[in-house]
């Protein structure tokens, strides 16, 4: 059942992405084999009796595939901008929208990331988080149904993806 609704996840969040969903289904029968086929996930200290392991598959490989972008607490707006614009979600801001990210000046992630999310909401989308508990940000940038449906499957699992306006996973 958990694994299933993870699979729904990700294929919501990654359509068409069968390595993802293989990936996932490795981090929950095999974990062990997991970490070592994936250091990047093994280097956020988790090991493979961590029952958060896949959730943190789930961020790690939406991050490789650019489905997700991770960006630190202490950021400027250039350095999320950075990092959004290299989303493939990201072609789906208005040009209106990219010219607000490129004109503002702003310190600090989750205030940046608050004040995109009206601008972004003009344009059908939510700026969503997966809390992951680290003083990083996991961003997604999702259309407003897809983020519903999201919200409720992660809840399903345990974890938090939610609206930077509804859950800051850093306060």
């Amino acid at each position: 059942m958990v694994l299933e609704v993870l699979l729904s996840l990700s294929r919501l969040l990654a359509p068409g992405d069968e390595s993802l969903q293989h990936d996932l289904a490795l981090a929950m029968n095999q974990p062990g084999i997991y970490l070592q086929q994936h250091p990047e996930t093994e280097e956020r200290e988790v090991d493979a009796d961590d029952p958060s392991l896949p959730w943190i598959a789930l961020a790690d490989g939406l991050l490789t595939r650019h489905m997700a972008a991770e960006v630190d607490h202490r950021s400027d707006v250039a350095d999320v901008e950075w990092s959004l614009s290299q989303l493939k979600s990201y072609r789906l801001f208005s040009p209106k929208t990219r010219h607000w990210l490129d004109t503002t000046k702003m310190e600090g992630t989750g205030d940046i990331l608050r004040a995109l999310a009206p601008q972004a909401k003009k344009d059908g989308l939510v700026i969503a988080t997966m809390d992951i508990e680290s003083d990083s940000y996991v961003i997604l940038i999702l259309p407003k149904g897809d983020y519903a449906k999201a919200t409720k499957l992660a809840h399903d699992l345990g974890y938090q993806l939610r609206d930077i306006r509804e859950h800051d996973p850093n306060s």
